[in-house]
């Protein structure tokens, strides 16, 4: 039996990061786009365009926490790490990196759950829909639930790379980047 691909050279995980990838793009253009279209229509010609507000507030949604679990898998979010900067000790900045995913881990765990359990299963039994365009009001809460979701799987992975380091299945390591910082830990 062959050895195993480390999980960034998976088929499901390239597949789920250019997903997002594409959607934050698209839906960026197009919501700058509505944006764009909603002024001259609104302020020049006098009137509005049906409905567009509400695709803009849910698209506005799904940019919003959909960018938040793109910003979890590249670990870009803002955090507090400064303590990592004062503390010179390997082992200390181990420890303090393990603690900061396990209470990320907890506490994104606890959005998804909630937002799941509570929220969710709340707005789909309540049957509440958008005014004009009648949207179910599960559809833009539903990205909530996908990306706290995936915020506390890309955590679980973040903190099993504390432990076990990323190295290609081809054995050779990259190189940082100029200008990049390389990792404490």
């Amino acid at each position: 039996m062959g050895k195993l691909k480390p999980i960034e050279e998976t088929g499901l995980w390239k597949v789920v990061v250019h997903f997002m990838e594409i959607m934050l793009f698209l839906m960026s253009a197009a919501l700058a786009t509505m944006v764009f279209i909603t002024v001259p229509v609104r302020y020049i010609m006098k009137t509005s365009i049906f409905g567009i507000e509400e695709v803009i507030m849910m698209m506005a949604i799904w940019i919003y926490y959909l960018g938040g679990a793109y910003g979890s898998y590249e670990q870009s979010h803002i955090n507090a790490d400064i303590l990592l900067h004062f503390v010179k000790n390997e082992k200390a900045n181990k420890i303090i990196a393990i603690l900061k995913q396990i209470i990320a881990i907890v506490v994104f765990g606890a959005f998804a759950y909630w937002s799941i359990a509570k929220y969710l299963a709340w707005t789909i039994t309540s049957g509440g829909q958008s005014m004009q365009l009648h949207i179910p009001n599960w559809v833009p809460i539903s990205m909530m639930a996908i990306s706290f979701v995936l915020m506390t799987l890309y955590e679980i992975f973040h903190l099993y790379r504390i432990f076990k380091p990323y190295v290609p299945s081809n054995g050779v390591k990259e190189p940082a980047e100029e200008g990049e910082e390389v990792s404490a830990v």
